[in-house]
Protein backbone atom coordinates (compact mmCIF):
# COMPACT_ATOMS: atom_id res chain seq x y z
CA UNK A 1 0.00 0.00 0.00
CA UNK A 2 1.34 3.43 -0.94
CA UNK A 3 2.06 5.95 1.81
CA UNK A 4 -0.83 8.26 0.88
CA UNK A 5 -3.26 5.33 0.79
CA UNK A 6 -1.95 4.21 4.16
CA UNK A 7 -2.83 7.58 5.63
CA UNK A 8 -6.21 7.85 3.92
CA UNK A 9 -7.30 4.42 5.13
CA UNK A 10 -5.67 4.18 8.56
CA UNK A 11 -4.31 7.64 9.44
CA UNK A 12 -0.78 6.34 9.69
CA UNK A 13 1.90 8.65 8.30
CA UNK A 14 5.20 7.18 7.09
CA UNK A 15 8.03 9.55 6.15
CA UNK A 16 11.19 7.96 4.84
CA UNK A 17 14.51 9.80 5.31
CA UNK A 18 12.94 12.11 7.88
CA UNK A 19 16.40 12.32 9.46
CA UNK A 20 19.48 12.75 7.24
CA UNK A 21 22.25 10.18 7.55
CA UNK A 22 24.68 12.64 9.13
CA UNK A 23 22.21 13.42 11.93
CA UNK A 24 21.56 9.71 12.48
CA UNK A 25 25.30 9.04 12.70
CA UNK A 26 25.83 11.85 15.24
CA UNK A 27 22.93 10.69 17.43
CA UNK A 28 23.98 7.04 17.33
CA UNK A 29 27.53 7.95 18.31
CA UNK A 30 26.23 9.60 21.49
CA UNK A 31 23.52 7.04 22.24
CA UNK A 32 25.91 4.09 22.09
CA UNK A 33 28.17 5.59 24.76
CA UNK A 34 25.50 7.11 27.04
CA UNK A 35 24.12 5.78 30.30
CA UNK A 36 20.81 3.90 30.29
CA UNK A 37 17.99 3.12 32.70
CA UNK A 38 15.32 0.41 32.56
CA UNK A 39 12.27 1.77 30.73
CA UNK A 40 9.12 2.37 32.75
CA UNK A 41 5.45 1.79 32.07
CA UNK A 42 2.63 4.04 33.19
CA UNK A 43 -0.88 3.04 34.23
CA UNK A 44 -3.56 5.68 34.67
CA UNK A 45 -6.45 4.86 36.98
CA UNK A 46 -9.12 7.23 38.27
CA UNK A 47 -7.16 10.18 36.91
CA UNK A 48 -3.89 9.29 38.61
CA UNK A 49 -0.78 8.00 36.90
CA UNK A 50 1.42 5.28 38.34
CA UNK A 51 4.87 4.88 36.76
CA UNK A 52 6.99 1.83 37.47
CA UNK A 53 9.33 -0.77 35.99
CA UNK A 54 7.40 -3.89 34.98
CA UNK A 55 9.35 -6.25 32.74
CA UNK A 56 6.27 -8.42 32.27
CA UNK A 57 4.83 -5.58 30.17
CA UNK A 58 7.87 -3.77 28.82
CA UNK A 59 11.54 -4.57 28.64
CA UNK A 60 13.88 -2.01 27.09
CA UNK A 61 16.32 0.67 28.19
CA UNK A 62 15.93 4.43 28.08
CA UNK A 63 19.10 6.25 27.07
CA UNK A 64 20.25 9.44 28.81
CA UNK A 65 22.26 11.19 26.06
CA UNK A 66 23.81 14.69 26.22
CA UNK A 67 21.46 17.67 26.27
CA UNK A 68 22.17 18.59 22.65
CA UNK A 69 20.48 15.35 21.52
CA UNK A 70 17.25 16.35 23.26
CA UNK A 71 17.43 19.90 21.93
CA UNK A 72 18.10 18.72 18.39
CA UNK A 73 15.07 16.41 18.31
CA UNK A 74 12.82 18.89 20.14
CA UNK A 75 13.67 21.58 17.58
CA UNK A 76 12.97 19.22 14.72
CA UNK A 77 9.62 18.19 16.19
CA UNK A 78 8.55 21.75 16.82
CA UNK A 79 9.13 22.55 13.15
CA UNK A 80 7.18 19.41 12.24
CA UNK A 81 4.27 20.11 14.60
CA UNK A 82 2.23 22.38 12.32
CA UNK A 83 2.60 20.06 9.35
CA UNK A 84 1.44 17.16 11.51
CA UNK A 85 -1.45 19.20 12.87
CA UNK A 86 -2.70 19.94 9.36
CA UNK A 87 -2.22 16.35 8.23
CA UNK A 88 -4.13 14.78 11.11
CA UNK A 89 -6.56 17.70 11.43
CA UNK A 90 -6.20 17.88 15.22
CA UNK A 91 -4.85 20.76 17.34
CA UNK A 92 -1.31 20.04 18.54
CA UNK A 93 0.10 22.46 21.09
CA UNK A 94 3.30 20.85 22.34
CA UNK A 95 5.70 17.92 22.06
CA UNK A 96 6.42 15.50 24.91
CA UNK A 97 9.77 13.76 24.71
CA UNK A 98 11.93 12.66 23.13
CA UNK A 99 12.75 9.28 24.62
CA UNK A 100 15.76 7.45 23.22
CA UNK A 101 15.23 3.69 23.46
CA UNK A 102 17.34 0.56 23.15
CA UNK A 103 15.70 -2.84 22.66
CA UNK A 104 18.21 -5.65 23.11
CA UNK A 105 17.80 -9.42 22.85
CA UNK A 106 14.28 -10.52 23.90
CA UNK A 107 13.24 -6.94 24.70
CA UNK A 108 9.66 -5.99 23.83
CA UNK A 109 6.70 -3.74 24.66
CA UNK A 110 3.35 -5.47 25.01
CA UNK A 111 0.14 -4.23 23.43
CA UNK A 112 -0.75 -0.77 24.77
CA UNK A 113 -2.10 2.67 23.94
CA UNK A 114 -0.19 5.92 24.41
CA UNK A 115 -3.42 7.68 25.33
CA UNK A 116 -5.26 5.47 27.83
CA UNK A 117 -7.03 8.35 29.57
CA UNK A 118 -6.54 12.00 30.37
CA UNK A 119 -4.02 12.43 33.13
CA UNK A 120 -5.04 14.28 36.25
CA UNK A 121 -2.18 16.77 35.87
CA UNK A 122 -2.45 17.10 32.09
CA UNK A 123 -5.84 18.18 30.68
CA UNK A 124 -4.49 17.89 27.12
CA UNK A 125 -4.08 14.20 26.22
CA UNK A 126 -1.55 12.75 23.82
CA UNK A 127 -3.01 12.98 20.33
CA UNK A 128 -0.31 11.86 17.90
CA UNK A 129 2.56 9.47 18.63
CA UNK A 130 5.80 9.22 16.68
CA UNK A 131 8.39 6.51 16.34
CA UNK A 132 11.65 7.35 14.60
CA UNK A 133 14.01 4.53 13.64
CA UNK A 134 17.75 5.13 13.95
CA UNK A 135 18.95 1.80 12.57
CA UNK A 136 17.81 -0.79 10.04
CA UNK A 137 16.24 -4.03 11.17
CA UNK A 138 13.95 -7.00 10.56
CA UNK A 139 14.75 -7.15 6.83
CA UNK A 140 16.72 -10.42 7.12
CA UNK A 141 19.73 -8.66 5.64
CA UNK A 142 23.38 -8.95 6.68
CA UNK A 143 23.48 -5.15 7.05
CA UNK A 144 20.63 -5.09 9.60
CA UNK A 145 21.35 -3.81 13.09
CA UNK A 146 18.80 -6.20 14.58
CA UNK A 147 16.17 -8.85 13.85
CA UNK A 148 12.66 -9.08 15.26
CA UNK A 149 11.45 -6.00 17.11
CA UNK A 150 8.74 -5.14 14.62
CA UNK A 151 6.30 -2.35 15.39
CA UNK A 152 2.69 -3.46 14.91
CA UNK A 153 -0.24 -1.02 14.87
CA UNK A 154 -3.80 -2.29 15.26
CA UNK A 155 -5.82 0.29 13.33
CA UNK A 156 -9.63 0.43 13.10
CA UNK A 157 -10.95 -0.41 9.65
CA UNK A 158 -12.54 2.60 7.91
CA UNK A 159 -15.68 0.65 7.00
CA UNK A 160 -16.16 -0.78 10.52
CA UNK A 161 -14.32 0.66 13.51
CA UNK A 162 -15.12 -2.46 15.54
CA UNK A 163 -12.67 -4.37 13.36
CA UNK A 164 -8.94 -3.76 13.12
CA UNK A 165 -6.14 -4.22 10.63
CA UNK A 166 -2.68 -5.12 11.91
CA UNK A 167 -0.02 -3.01 10.19
CA UNK A 168 3.54 -4.30 10.62
CA UNK A 169 6.56 -2.04 10.13
CA UNK A 170 10.18 -3.03 9.66
CA UNK A 171 12.84 -0.52 10.63
CA UNK A 172 14.62 1.63 8.08
CA UNK A 173 17.07 4.16 9.53
CA UNK A 174 15.68 7.69 9.33
CA UNK A 175 12.04 6.63 8.86
CA UNK A 176 9.39 8.30 10.99
CA UNK A 177 6.00 6.75 11.68
CA UNK A 178 3.21 8.94 13.12
CA UNK A 179 -0.15 7.62 14.27
CA UNK A 180 -3.02 8.52 16.56
CA UNK A 181 -2.11 7.93 20.20
CA UNK A 182 -5.37 6.06 20.76
CA UNK A 183 -4.26 3.26 18.42
CA UNK A 184 -3.17 0.04 20.19
CA UNK A 185 0.34 -1.05 19.24
CA UNK A 186 3.20 -3.24 20.35
CA UNK A 187 6.88 -3.97 19.76
CA UNK A 188 7.63 -7.64 19.16
CA UNK A 189 10.66 -9.22 20.90
CA UNK A 190 14.06 -8.54 19.39
CA UNK A 191 15.71 -11.80 18.33
CA UNK A 192 19.23 -10.46 17.69
CA UNK A 193 21.12 -7.17 17.76
CA UNK A 194 19.88 -3.87 19.22
CA UNK A 195 16.85 -1.88 18.04
CA UNK A 196 17.43 1.88 18.45
CA UNK A 197 14.54 4.35 18.23
CA UNK A 198 13.30 7.76 19.29
CA UNK A 199 9.70 8.09 20.46
CA UNK A 200 7.58 11.07 21.46
CA UNK A 201 4.06 12.40 21.64
CA UNK A 202 2.24 15.50 20.48
CA UNK A 203 -0.46 16.93 22.77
Amino acid sequence: MRQEELFQHFRVLVIRDFLPRTEIHNLLSEIRQSATLPSQVSVTSKGYEDVSIDERKRRSHTVIPPDWCYRSVESLMEKFRLELQQKFDVPLTRFEGPQFLLYGLDDFFELHRDQPTKRANDPQPRRVSISLFLNDGAHNSDSDGFQGGRLILYCPKPEDSRMVTALTFRAAAGTLIAFLSSVPHEVKPVTSGIRITIVGWFH
